[in-house]
């Protein structure tokens, strides 16, 4: 991935979900209502290319951390990866039902 697209990343993330409370839910429906199909879709194949990318683990969830500022189990390194997974299906979800 490209420096940009890691910054287009980061900029989605912590836009949306730096230090909410609220449920991811209402975040993605929030993103969804502001955003373009063309741009959903965008964003879509960013996570779906950082998940699947071949950087460690390790480095995927310190970059999720730094852009989310929530809490997680700091031994289970896959937590972020996992709940940034939660959120790409719930995004392709709505970019199918949009």
């Amino acid at each position: 991935m490209t420096d940009q697209e890691m910054a287009e990343i980061y900029q989605l993330l912590g836009g949306y979900w730096h230090d909410r409370e609220e449920d991811d839910a209402a975040i993605v429906a929030e993103f969804v209502g502001e955003t373009s199909p063309q741009v959903l879709a965008k964003y879509v194949d960013l996570l779906r290319r950082f998940i699947d990318s071949p950087m460690p683990a390790e480095k995927k969830a310190e970059f999720i951390q730094g852009a989310v500022w929530r809490w997680f189990t700091p031994e289970d390194v896959n937590a972020p990866i996992a709940w940034l997974k939660t959120i790409l299906s719930r995004l392709e979800q709505s970019s199918v039902t949009g």
